[in-house]
């Protein structure tokens, strides 16, 4: 629904200040036909009418599109028909001369004899013309029944575009919600990082971690200089 086409000639007939590129359209369900077209903008009014200008629109493209694609699938339809048709006098031109002679003298043998000779001959290629013919008629009769289905409209707009209750975004709760998890995420992730980056000995057992098996000798205990100092 959103093609080119559509639009611009969508473009062509919106005289507002809104961007009809932006105009978002959804097939909702597996196989039914059935498109959502939306928009988001300060003003929900002018969405709406943007939206409905649209659906419109597209309609309308629709249409025009189906009924000339239908008329010129029949036009080839009909020239194929057509072509065999010359084919088929073409074939029978002998045929019908015999005949023709047969009607002034319809007791000549020769004349029969011919005649029989050449129904022979000629059946398999009529045949298989006429079987072309049954089927290009039959494409031929669907595609016109179809160009005059279509002229009709076959799309139906259930419910047209108006303009929320409330504004669909920001929403703060949900924002403030979405910022405080996704916070908590980095400075757990910020902690882990500089914890695994630092290099620093702080215990013995990171001593004998980093010492490859070799025992400890002494540690030296940590005092408060401050509280043993001479008063």
């Amino acid at each position: 629904m959103g093609s080119d086409p559509v639009v611009e000639a969508v473009r062509k007939a919106y005289d507002g200040t809104l961007d009809p590129g932006a105009v978002k359209a959804t097939v909702r369900g597996g196989g039914a036909d059935v498109i959502t077209v939306s928009m988001k903008a300060k003003d929900p009014k002018k969405a709406a009418a943007l939206v409905n200008l649209y659906v419109s629109t597209f309609r309308d493209y629709r249409l025009t599109t189906q009924v000339s694609e239908l008329l010129a699938t029949g036009t080839k339809l009909q020239a194929r028909v057509d072509a065999i048709d010359a084919r088929t006098r073409e074939i029978s031109k002998p045929l019908q001369e015999v005949e023709a002679k047969l009607v002034a003298d319809p007791e000549n043998p020769l004349l029969k004899a011919s005649r029989d000779e050449l129904e022979k001959t000629l059946a398999p290629q009529l045949s298989a013309l006429e079987s072309q013919r049954t089927f290009y008629g039959q494409q031929l009769d669907n595609a016109q029944l179809s160009a005059q289905l279509a002229g009709r409209g076959t799309t139906s707009v259930l419910a047209k575009a108006t303009p929320p209750g409330h504004p669909i975004s920001p929403k703060p709760a949900r924002d403030a919600a979405v910022a405080l998890a996704l916070g908590l995420l980095a400075g757990l992730a910020l902690a882990f990082l500089v914890e695994s980056l630092d290099e620093r000995l702080r215990t013995s057992e990171d001593l004998q971690r980093v010492g490859g098996g070799l025992s400890i000798l002494a540690v030296i205990p940590e005092f408060d200089t401050r509280s043993s100092a001479t008063p």
